[in-house]
């Protein structure tokens, strides 16, 4: 995973230290007049703060963006319209098509481009290509918070883990205190994984507000896993699961560890201890009547 997470972001400085290099180059060679000049000045200002903004990713790839707005309203008309040609067809490959739709009513088609397109309806489609850019950078960035925060959880659980086992020797794992901490670290570890396999199992192309919820999910779930594998030992210790699971599973006096592992499956997964309780209620009514 780490050498994962480093080839993705030495891929990604690359690759914006080569989009950095080609918009300088492109700006450099447009002759300046008295009407372009406002635009190549805050074109080269923008190109300025990219350089400086390269350690954070986000900022500096928006300064790219503006500089190359600001050099399409610099552009002499027929460098214009051979950017709008390779812009058409950069949209028409990698844009949806709802945004499809509106650089198509600014600047035509990639097989018939709009012939009187101004140049500020190139600059407003390079916006909406922008756009969706940044809006696909920026769920990005979201997942990769929620999985590094679930990794620290996680590797923050495993921690405690192996040094409890390594001062295993002050617990009795048959009395009550020791089995609720194992059983809240591994129905905690059950829904850190159930929470990263449904993070890693999600598309990323979901809205924001859904990778917003996201983190806020992650501590919730911790929370309702360790609540299930709490109610799994009560259930195990109080024998009305003995119709259900057999007892050799967690009442063995030489390995007495089967609840840890009902405790990591209720952590992993609520819904089969809601199965389980739902059986229980089924079969004390059915003694009942």
């Amino acid at each position: 995973m780490c050498l994962h997470f480093f080839r993705n972001s030495y891929i990604t400085k690359q690759r914006y230290d080569t989009v950095y290099d080609i918009t300088e180059r492109e700006l450099k060679i447009i002759v300046e007049t008295p009407e372009n000049k406002i635009f190549l000045d805050t074109a080269k200002e923008a190109l300025k703060r990219a350089d400086e903004a390269r350690r954070y990713s986000f900022d500096s790839w928006n300064y790219i963006h503006e500089v190359q707005i600001y050099t399409v309203l610099a552009m002499s008309p027929a460098s214009r319209r051979a950017r709008t040609t390779s812009l058409l067809t950069e949209i028409a490959e990698k844009v949806p098509a709802w945004r499809q739709k509106q650089a198509k009513a600014l600047i035509g088609t990639p097989e018939k481009p709009k012939e009187d397109a101004s140049p500020q309806d190139v600059a407003e489609a390079m916006r909406i290509r922008n756009d969706y850019f940044n809006t696909q950078f920026t769920r990005i960035a979201y997942r990769r918070s929620n999985l590094n925060f679930l990794g620290a959880l996680l590797i923050t659980i495993l921690g405690v883990m192996l040094v409890t086992t390594c001062c295993s020797n002050i617990y009795d794992p048959r009395s009550l205190f020791a089995q609720m901490f194992w059983v809240l670290e591994f129905g905690s570890l059950g829904a850190c994984l159930s929470m990263a396999y449904t993070l890693t199992s999600a598309p990323v192309t979901a809205k924001i507000p859904e990778h917003l919820m996201s983190g806020f999910i992650v501590f919730a779930r911790m929370g309702i896993g360790a609540t299930c594998a709490i109610v799994s030992l009560m259930l195990l210790r109080s024998g009305m699961l003995s119709n259900i699971i057999s007892s050799k599973l967690y009442d063995d006096k030489e390995n007495n560890v089967g609840y840890i592992v009902i405790a990591f499956i209720a952590g992993f997964s609520e819904r089969w201890i809601m199965r389980v309780i739902d059986k229980v209620s089924s079969d004390s009514k059915s003694k009942d009547k």
